[in-house]
């Protein structure tokens, strides 16, 4: 999971294992909606050929790239 915001919220951007088993690729972006200082909703949108690209978020990572 890589930390984004979204809508002035946090979110995450989650990545699954790669099916070829080299790095991570899209699974979708989690919205937190923040109500008195905890998570009251979560949104999950898994619209990911488009919505990555909007948050230069990368279509896949490797095993380098997850140490960040």
């Amino acid at each position: 999971m890589l930390p984004v915001k979204a809508n002035g919220t946090p979110a995450f951007a989650q990545y699954r294992p790669a099916e070829d088993g080299n790095g991570w690729t899209p699974w979708g972006i989690t919205l937190l909606e923040i109500t008195d200082g905890r998570i009251s909703t979560m949104t999950n949108h898994i619209d990911t050929k488009r919505l990555f690209p909007l948050w230069g978020l990368p279509m896949r990572l490797t095993a380098d790239a997850a140490r960040i």
